[in-house]
């Protein structure tokens, strides 16, 4: 391949998870407002009153993420890091809290496990800064 594989694979790492965060922030939560969002959180043991609320605060923070993995400002790495803390934590939580969740169609594991292995990907093709002697 040419000398821009490298680059390329973690351009389209970056983008695709910043993408997934965006999304998941904005469709589910704060535009639509899905029931299942209602549902984990109240599964959680988070009272039926402020699970909305939740459910909208947890969308900007999910938008704000995505926004910090597409510019990587300060650093490009630990988004990744954090992507793959959060990927692991909530299909354990949800696991505990939640196990109808994970045989549904669309369900944290499959979603996680692909969120965490392209997060590795960006994680592994990101340049490091070359130094001279």
């Amino acid at each position: 391949m040419g000398p821009y594989r490298q680059f390329w694979i973690h351009l389209i790492a970056r983008a695709v998870v910043g993408f997934v965060w965006v999304y998941h922030g904005v469709v589910p939560k704060l535009i639509f407002l899905h029931a299942d969002e209602l549902t984990i959180l109240r599964d959680a043991g988070v009272a039926v009153e402020s699970a909305p609320t939740m459910v909208f605060w947890i969308g900007w923070a999910e938008v704000v993420m995505g926004l910090w993995v597409w510019l990587g400002i300060p650093s490009a790495r630990w988004p990744f890091f954090v992507t793959i803390v959060f990927g692991i934590g909530t299909t354990i939580g949800a696991a505990i809290q939640s196990p109808d969740f994970l045989i549904a169609a669309f369900n944290p594991v499959s979603l996680n496990v692909l969120f965490i292995a392209l997060s590795l990907i960006g994680l592994m093709s990101e340049r490091k800064a070359e130094v001279s002697p």
